[in-house]
């Protein structure tokens, strides 16, 4: 399992997740994939959340490449960062269905409508 997160702080939570439910994990923080085989569960920060649409949605394809199975596409919580240009990467790249759902929608007072999401300001096209 690859479990992709924009930044650090995602890819330390969900490798704390993973290793409490019994899951020897490595936790990547460099952006690009690793040159050897990627682990049964590797949690990488992609260091996507500032950079250009462009430039996230490359890097998501570089590691969607080198993934072997199940991809996770960790987002932040209050939609910051690339998440219509990574998950369009990943589609393409994989050519999987993508199922996006955003963690704690009540409770956090997010709206999601056809064709997109918003939180406050912002708004992600999917």
């Amino acid at each position: 399992m690859l479990v992709l997160a924009d930044d650090a702080t995602g890819a330390l939570e969900c490798g704390s997740i993973l290793a409490s439910a019994g899951r020897e994990v490595r936790v990547w923080l460099r952006p690009e994939p690793p040159d050897e085989p990627i682990a049964e569960y590797l949690v990488a920060d992609t260091e996507t959340r500032h950079v250009s649409p462009r430039a996230a949605a490359e890097r998501i394809r570089r590691w969607a490449q080198a993934a072997g199975g199940l991809i996770y596409k960790k987002t932040d919580s209050t939609l910051r960062g690339n998440i219509a240009a990574e998950l369009s990467a990943l589609a393409e790249a994989t050519n999987w269905p993508i199922h996006y759902i955003p963690a704690h929608i009540s409770v956090l007072s997010r709206a999601c409508e056809s064709p997109g999401c918003s939180s406050a300001s912002i708004s992600i096209g999917v």
